[in-house]
């Protein structure tokens, strides 16, 4: 398999349509509930195990350079790299072209589309195609301002502009291979009018039409959208998963991919929960990092490649939580470990104020008093699960 580990994300747009509202504020900056637009657009990336980002800017770029040059948000490392002069969305591409790796994610920095970037990865023709581009289902009154598509057998066909309402358009999210920057011609400088629009005939552009939930900022009407309803794009329920003994076979205390088995049918359930818009967390102890039988990054290192193995089958988890504090412990623990370890709420608490969370419709899945407390004391739904449990029979179960 190709590797994508890279988001790209165009941050270099004046935003003039919106300038009475920003007041001068890059688009990608505006504050959502308290956070920068981007910010949510990278933490909402973060669950596809992404390592880097990379912002292309202009408009006050020192501001993003500031802010986010050599930062992490949610374990994504952000690099920024300024153009001097407005380059358009593909010459700012070719500026940045030492710094991409050879797949990438690119995105717009003031659109949000709610979709399965894992599942895109899988279905993704690398070999045969140079991008793959995520189209959304729209109804729209503003006419021309969206890229159509014409696609046939999952090819695009043909680009245009519509009158019409309902419209299949390119959201701005797409795979490419870095390959393509070397069909672009002298004069073109953006990706979608002339780069696309040049590729067509070559029958390279693989396209995933995707009814997901999709917003684009670049309006007063559209933001104040957005700014009312966030939570209709953000807020759902979430599933805490405890981890051995209901992800994986539990052989006691299991820190190596070499002793770790997926239990039946758990990465279809966990991709179940995907499709039907739950949050996904593990929550599990792990007190031999406290016990000393093993380290954090031994575990950190585990719960990568589960990452790897989801990402590769279209699933994801949102977030790994593990606690590892032992009472006895050399190590030098403080109450906010402890607090950490289950039955205390303490991760499903980090959660909550991470993620935008629908506690009321929320479950633990456990195997254990321990989790059935926990979720006692989170106050939320519990279901226990045993050798013989099929975990997508019960998140079927869940969704109804």
């Amino acid at each position: 398999m190709y590797k994508l580990e890279q988001i790209v994300i165009f941050c270099g747009g004046f935003g003039t349509r919106l300038k009475k509202i920003s007041k001068g504020v890059p688009k990608p900056l505006i504050s959502i509930n308290n956070k920068a637009f981007i910010e949510i657009l990278i933490h909402y990336f973060s669950r596809f195990n992404f390592k880097k980002v990379l912002l292309l800017c202009h408009y006050k770029g020192t501001k993003f350079y500031k802010k986010y040059h050599n930062q992490k948000i949610n374990g994504l490392l952000i690099k920024c790299i300024i153009e001097k002069k407005p380059l358009g969305t593909l010459k700012s591409l070719i500026h940045a072209k030492k710094s991409l790796e050879n797949f990438f994610l690119l995105s717009n920095g003031d659109t949000f589309f709610d979709t399965n970037i894992s599942s895109l990865y899988m279905k993704f023709n690398y070999k045969k195609n140079l991008m793959l581009l995520g189209a959304a289902k729209i109804s729209t009154n503003d006419k021309y301002r969206y890229q159509n598509l014409f696609v046939k057998n999952k090819l695009l066909k043909k680009v245009y502009y519509s009158k019409q309402k309902t419209q299949i358009i390119n959201s701005g999210l797409a795979i490419v291979n870095k390959k393509v920057l070397n069909y672009v011609k002298k004069d073109d400088n953006s990706f979608d009018k002339h780069l696309i629009k040049s590729l067509v005939p070559k029958k390279k552009i693989q396209v995933e039409v995707l009814k997901k939930k999709f917003i684009d900022i670049g309006t007063p009407n559209d933001l104040n959208f957005f700014l009312k309803n966030i939570n209709f794009f953000l807020k759902k329920p979430a599933i805490f998963l405890d981890r051995d003994g209901v992800i994986n076979y539990d052989f006691g205390y299991v820190y190596k991919k070499n002793n770790f088995i997926w239990k039946k049918k758990v990465i279809d359930a966990i991709r179940y929960l995907n499709k039907n818009n739950y949050y996904v967390f593990i929550v599990s102890n792990q007190s031999g990092v406290g016990r000393g039988y093993y380290s954090a990054k031994d575990v950190e290192k585990l719960h990568l490649w589960m990452k790897n193995e989801l990402k590769k089958n279209g699933a994801y988890i949102d977030e790994i939580f593990y606690a590892p504090f032992y009472k006895k412990s050399k190590l030098n623990f403080t109450k906010k470990d402890e607090i950490l370890r289950k039955p205390n709420t303490g991760m499903i608490d980090k959660a909550n104020k991470s993620w935008n969370i629908e506690m009321k419709n929320s479950y633990v899945i456990g195997d254990s008093t321990v989790d059935k407390n926990l979720a006692r004391n989170a106050k939320l739904k519990y279901v226990n699960v045993n050798k013989k449990s099929n975990l997508l029979n019960i998140v079927k179960k869940i969704c109804k």
